[in-house]
């Protein structure tokens, strides 16, 4: 499919046994896996956008609406920048915009 996932063993983490799967989009964004199997048995989302770039935090703002279609009602979606390290100058993304979208994507109650 274009993209990469692995499946960690399970871990017991006080009384509740927890399973891992990991997957990267990003390895072939113009090729995607239909959502519903992505997101359907989600339990949280980890999504991961650079701050160097206009283009990862696009492609964020696609992905949070379709967890907002797919994913279980009240999935938690935590968000990641990388490259935080950079300078201002070179930072296209501030955290204030990229938090922004997750306000702005909450399901309407």
């Amino acid at each position: 499919y274009g993209v990469l996932f692995s499946v960690l063993p399970p871990h017991n983490v006080d009384g509740v046994v927890w399973r891992l799967v990991l997957w990267d989009t990003a390895v072939r964004p113009e090729v995607s896996l239909p959502s519903e199997v992505v997101y359907r048995a989600a339990t949280v989302v980890v999504l991961v956008y650079s701050a160097g770039s206009r283009e990862s935090i696009g492609a964020v703002s696609k992905k949070l609406k379709e967890i907002r279609e797919f994913a279980p009602r009240g999935t938690p979606v935590a968000l990641v920048g990388t490259a935080a390290d950079l300078p201002e100058t070179q930072r296209v993304v501030p955290a204030v915009e990229a938090m922004g979208l997750l306000s702005d994507s909450a399901p309407a109650e």
